[in-house]
C-alpha cells in the first residue's frame, strides 16, 4: 500500500505529534480501550500538534470539534476502527493537513471534500473499508496536490470515469482487490501515473491500448500490477503485446504463456513509494 516511510516507526495506538517544547501528552492503547473517548483532544493544549494518531479504539465517528484546534495538523490516523461515516466538515479545520489514513473501517460511500478544504492533502488511504462505488464526479475534485491514493481490499464496483480527471498530481493509485469489471478508456488522461494497481479485480479485459496511451503521456509510467483477474485469453496477448509496444519488461514466465491458462507477471502487490524491485514489470 502506498506509505509514507517517515511514519512507519511511530507507535500505532493514539499519539500526538507535536513540535519541540509543546505538550507531548499521549494517550497508550490501554488507557484507550478503558476509555475510547478518552483521545478527545481538547483536553490538551495541542496548538502546536502536527500529527494525530487514534487507531484500535473502536471508535464509530470522528466530531469536527474534536480537532478543531488542531490547524497546525500535517498528519491524521484513525485507521483500525468503526468509523461509517466522515463528517466532511472535519476538512474545514485542517488547512496543513498533507496524509490522511482512515483505512481498516466501515466506510460505506466517500464524503465529498469540500472546495478549498485540502489545499495541502498528499496522500490518502481509504484501503480496507466497504466502499462499494465512487459514484460523484466531484468527490476528489478539492484535492489538486494528491499524489498517492489507495483504494485497496473495497468492495468497488463502479468509479465514476471523471472521478480522478481533478488529480493532476496523482503519481501512485490503487485498486487492487476489489470488484471492478470495466475500466473506462479515458479514466487516466489526467493523471501522471507512475503506478496503477488493478490486481485481483474482475476485469476480462481493458481498452485498446491502455498501456500504451498512458505511456505516451507520461513516460514516467513504471509499475502496472494486473495479476488475478478473469482475463479473456485474446484480451490478455493483446494486453501483453500493448505492453512489448510501449517498451515495458516483464518477467519470463509471460513469454511461457500458453493461451490456456491466464499468466500474469506478478506473484503478489509491491507498494508504492518502495526502492523498485528486480523482476518486476519495468521501463
Amino acid at each position: 500500500m502506498c506509505a509514507v516511510s517517515t511514519l512507519l516507526g511511530l507507535a500505532s495506538a493514539l499519539l500526538l505529534v507535536v513540535q519541540p517544547g509543546a505538550c507531548d501528552e499521549y494517550v497508550t492503547t490501554e488507557r484507550c480501550k478503558l476509555n475510547p473517548l478518552f483521545y478527545r483532544v481538547r483536553r490538551y493544549p495541542t496548538d502546536d500538534a502536527t500529527g494525530l494518531i487514534i487507531g484500535h479504539c473502536g471508535l464509530t465517528e470522528l466530531d469536527p470539534i474534536d480537532i478543531a484546534n488542531l490547524t497546525r495538523l500535517e498528519m491524521l490516523y484513525i485507521d483500525d476502527n468503526a468509523i461509517d461515516y466522515i463528517d466532511p466538515d472535519i476538512f474545514h479545520s485542517l488547512p496543513t493537513l498533507k496524509t490522511l489514513r482512515i483505512s481498516v473501517n466501515k466506510l460505506r460511500e466517500l464524503p465529498i471534500f469540500p472546495v478549498n478544504s485540502c489545499p495541502r492533502l498528499f496522500n490518502l488511504d481509504l484501503s480496507e473499508n466497504q466502499l462499494t462505488g465512487i459514484n460523484d464526479p466531484r468527490t476528489f475534485a478539492a484535492c489538486t496536490r494528491l499524489s498517492t491514493l489507495d483504494l485497496t481490499s473495497n468492495k468497488i464496483s463502479y468509479i465514476h470515469p471523471d472521478v480522478f480527471h481533478s488529480l493532476t498530481s496523482l503519481t501512485c493509485l490503487e485498486l487492487g482487490n476489489n470488484k471492478l469489471t470495466f475500466i473506462p478508456e479515458n479514466m487516466f488522461t489526467r493523471n501522471p501515473l507512475e503506478t496503477l494497481h488493478l490486481y485481483e479485480n474482475s476485469l476480462t479485459h481493458l481498452p485498446h491500448d491502455f498501456v500504451g496511451s498512458i505511456n505516451r503521456r507520461n513516460n514516467g509510467f513504471h509499475f502496472f500490477y494486473f495479476y488475478d483477474n478473469p482475463w479473456h485469453c485474446a484480451c490478455l496477448l493483446e494486453l501483453l503485446a500493448d505492453m512489448r509496444r510501449a517498451n515495458f519488461y516483464y518477467t519470463n514466465a509471460v513469454y511461457e504463456y500458453d493461451g490456456k491458462v491466464p499468466k500474469c507477471v506478478y506473484s503478489g502487490p509491491y507498494p508504492c513509494n518502495r526502492s523498485r524491485p528486480t523482476g518486476l514489470l519495468r521501463l
